[in-house]
């Protein structure tokens, strides 16, 4: 049978209550549902699978976990924060709230790593920090801070973090309650974390993979591979955690792993990052999603481009039309 890759779109709360919305993302060519279980709690979480299960009964379900991530925490007031060029602020793991001065991480151990000279990489690099002072850093590429947004530290290693945190747990128990088709680990470091989240999950039909975003993921990737069910290339943190110029080949060495083990593979990240704000995309981008096609992912999944960006139904058509024309010169 010929492999068909599908489209993966990720929703926020709202977007799943959004009955409309739904069917037209399925008529657009959506065949699966990206839940981010960072940004929702167990409640919201049951009522998303619920609906989607009504009402859109067909579609394959991911819910990925928090990982040992690093995240800022919420906003003052819930706004965003504008952080200019070569402004000063304060990094701290005691106050509450970001501020438009303050950021706050909380979790002591980042904090406890960071001295002068490290680069702070906030929101898939979207905004870039330079320590002065193991508390203080100037920006040096500027941005609009959002609430709960990933944070990379670049010149020194992360901080060894446990594989499952308190509310992953939590979410991992909820999955197999409510049936969640895939779980998806962020910031693997190696298989022993895939076997730290397969002794949580108590249902064995639901389908484990590792999300390759970090440096000891790409270092580890062969015995990764062998614990989890497949990889998801998050290339977004990946690209924060080793050169750029080096995701094709990595991505490349993902697919042939997963190709050759029987393996499950999914490719994210800015697949349409243009189309956050344009309803056409680029020729670059549409020639990423058929080398992600020819590459024979089981699902390219659209991030912020669905869940945040302003024409999430033409993401999941404009993605659905390349892989079928993509398929059909195979």
């Amino acid at each position: 049978m010929k492999h068909q890759t599908k489209v993966m779109a990720t929703l926020t709360l709202e977007q799943c209550a959004d009955t409309r919305l739904l069917s037209s993302l399925c008529a657009a060519g959506m065949k699966g549902v990206r839940i981010n279980s960072a940004h929702v709690t167990p409640i919201q979480l049951e009522t998303m699978v619920h609906t989607l299960r009504s009402q859109a009964p067909d579609v394959t379900i991911l819910m990925d976990t928090k990982g040992p991530e690093l995240r800022t925490a919420a906003n003052i007031n819930g706004s965003d924060l504008q952080l200019t060029k070569d402004s000063v602020v304060q990094i701290s793991d005691s106050v509450r709230f970001c501020t438009p001065d303050t950021i706050c991480i909380p979790i002591p151990e980042v904090t406890q790593s960071l001295t002068q000279g490290i680069e702070l990489i906030i929101d898939d690099g979207e905004i870039h920090l330079q320590m002065l002072s193991p508390t203080q850093a100037v920006v040096t590429k500027s941005g609009v801070l959002g609430e709960r947004k990933s944070v990379n530290l670049v010149g020194c290693e992360m901080p060894q973090l446990p594989a499952v945190s308190k509310r992953d747990r939590i979410n991992l128990h909820a999955a197999a309650k409510l049936g969640i088709d895939i779980v998806a680990h962020s910031f693997v470091r190696s298989a022993d974390d895939i076997q730290a989240v397969r002794s949580e999950l108590t249902d064995p039909s639901i389908k484990l993979l590792a999300k390759v975003e970090t440096r000891l993921a790409v270092e580890n990737l062969e015995s990764i591979t062998q614990s989890a069910d497949g990889l998801l290339v998050a290339r977004g943190d990946l690209g924060t955690q080793i050169s750029p110029y080096a995701i094709p080949s990595v991505q490349r060495r993902c697919a042939k792993l997963c190709r050759d083990n029987s393996k499950s593979l999914i490719i994210a990240t800015q697949i349409l990052q243009s189309m956050m704000h344009s309803p056409e995309p680029t020729r670059a981008e549409l020639s990423d999603i058929a080398l992600g096609t020819w590459q024979q992912a089981d699902f390219m999944l659209l991030c912020g481009e669905t869940a945040q960006g302003s024409y999430p139904v033409e993401c999941v058509r404009a993605v659905a039309s390349t892989i079928l024309n993509s398929q059909s010169y195979e």
